[in-house]
């Protein structure tokens, strides 16, 4: 293990923070749902977690959504896949106590991406 982005070993962690990463203790919560299309070539994930920081200065809350989708244009078989997917992702995050600790109560993400596998 080492401390550096995304390297959170817990199963609550999302896009764009994690309790690991950002050195917080306290409770944390995930849930997600999944969606796979009959022929595998469309995943979709939704997910929501939610951190309560417990420090010094009082319980730093925050919260995430995620949407996750991956589109395989050519169908899945059992070989390893060979072909083009677009993997589309969408998160936003929440702090709830801005007005204590400061800081932009919101803060989006998204990124496209195109891999081709030979």
């Amino acid at each position: 293990y080492t401390d550096s982005y995304a390297t959170d070993p817990t199963f609550t962690g999302t896009m764009t923070q994690t309790a690991i990463d950002r050195h917080i203790a306290g409770p944390s919560a995930k849930e997600a749902l999944v969606y796979t299309s009959p022929s595998h070539q469309l995943v979709a994930l939704l997910a929501h977690a939610d951190y309560n920081a417990t420090n010094a200065g009082g319980a730093e809350a925050s919260s995430e959504e995620n949407f996750d989708v991956l589109y395989y244009f050519n169908r899945v078989g059992h070989a390893p896949y060979r072909g083009l997917l677009l993997h589309y992702r969408y998160g936003q995050r929440w702090f709830n106590t801005t007005s204590v600790f400061g800081g932009a109560p919101l803060f989006k993400y998204n990124r496209a991406q195109l891999e081709y596998d030979f």
